[in-house]
């Protein structure tokens, strides 16, 4: 369950997609995702775990055997998405987190307040709750979809005013998000769902760390 926060200021919602490769760097991602947090000290922090070599296992394996079923695939990916959080959330603990689409709605029912959480992605987005998600909002359920676009959408579904894309790699700050995702930098599910909805009030920003 998700604890409040002790700040009496208006806070804004930012979301954090903290990448999987950031989770599997030899020094740790705590460092880095620490530094970043710094810069949004009064907001209510949503922190989406990347699958780094989790997912990529995932991936070889359809290369190995690609008959099988590619939606399939996405879904079993999105499940093991589920261990990064519980690793981030036991060497990183924060404010909470958010395990069940109960504590997702608890969340949203009241307004911000200060504090850093890990959202478990299944509690907004799973093929239970797919239904419930606005269709023009949906990410692809294939291999153009990664934690990317799922912190987009979270940012979508909690209104949120910032969303935070951390990279391992170098980035230019000049790119726009279809730069960014011709060049690897992110998915291209993320750019393809922003240019198709209007997306002026939520500030996407990729960040090196």
């Amino acid at each position: 369950m998700i604890s409040p926060g002790c700040s009496d200021s208006p806070s804004k919602r930012i979301v954090f997609k903290v990448g999987g490769a950031a989770l599997f760097h030899p020094v740790g991602f705590q460092k880095q995702l620490l530094r970043r947090l710094e810069e949004f000290p009064n907001d209510q922090i949503l922190l989406v775990a990347g699958g780094g070599d989790l997912v990529e296992s995932m991936r070889s394996l359809h290369k190995i055997y690609p008959t099988m079923s590619t939606e399939t695939m996405h879904w079993r990916c999105i499940d093991l998405l589920g261990y990064s959080l519980d690793i981030c959330n036991e060497l990183m603990p924060l404010n909470g987190a958010v395990h069940s689409n109960a504590d997702f709605h608890e969340l949203l029912s009241v307004a911000p307040k200060s504090g850093t959480h890990w959202i478990r992605v299944t509690s907004f987005y799973s093929l239970e709750l797919i239904s419930s998600i606005p269709e023009e909002w949906r990410p692809s359920s294939d291999w153009n979809t990664t934690t990317d676009v799922i912190a987009w959408l979270l940012a979508k579904l909690v209104s949120a005013d910032t969303l935070v894309l951390m990279k391992q790699c170098s980035i230019d700050p000049e790119w726009s998000l279809a730069e960014a995702a011709g060049r690897g930098v992110v998915d291209a599910e993320i750019a393809r769902l922003a240019s198709l909805n209007n997306t002026a009030v939520l500030q996407i920003s990729i960040r090196q760390g």
